[in-house]
């Protein structure tokens, strides 16, 4: 099955569905793939460049584990963010390295990143704001910049995009209490 959709798709070079499972069929050396976990080692084996894409950093939908500078934020950070998932800091979330994912096999060839976000518990424009910045500047420059950035330089810069945020008029971004300090 997954041969006939790559025939039918390939022409066109759009993505394939089923993406995640393909990179356990054969064929694969030199494409790129969005590996599940445990095709991950056989996709790698293969020669295939992996898109990176683990829940335990790259999925925006989680809950806030820090305080809120803004007190009236706290409600909704136990309403929105998926409740299965590990609450994590924004100083968790921009301690991690591509190269250096559990997730992902020693050897692999990584052809970048992909951060996701299930809008479940989004019910408007303030809370998907609220779900994905200021986290998502952190993955774009941990996934963008091959030399190491530190946490107090990521600070400085990601503060000083809060009033663009509000002038845009994103403003249910996440006071994080451990970033905007």
């Amino acid at each position: 099955m997954l041969g006939r959709r790559r025939r039918r798709v390939r022409p066109g070079r759009r993505a394939r569905p089923g993406a995640r499972r393909v990179s356990a069929a054969a064929g694969h050396r030199g494409r790129v793939v969005r590996p599940l976990p445990e095709d991950a080692p056989r996709a790698v084996a293969a020669g295939a460049w992996v898109l990176a894409s683990p829940s335990s950093v790259l999925y925006l939908d989680r809950r806030y584990a820090e305080d809120s500078t803004l007190p009236a934020q706290s409600a909704r950070r136990e309403r929105v963010g998926m409740a299965v998932y590990t609450p994590r800091t924004c100083r968790e979330l921009f301690g991690w390295r591509p190269d250096a994912l559990p997730e992902i096999p020693a050897g692999a060839r990584l052809a970048g990143v992909e951060a996701a976000i299930w809008c479940e518990s989004v019910t408007g424009f303030d809370d998907l704001a609220f779900l994905l910045l200021p986290r998502l500047p952190a993955i774009a420059e941990k996934a963008w910049t091959p030399e190491p950035t530190t946490w107090a330089d990521y600070r400085v810069r990601v503060s000083a995009q809060a009033a663009l945020w509000e002038r845009l008029g994103w403003g249910g971004y996440y006071r994080s209490a451990e970033l905007f300090a």
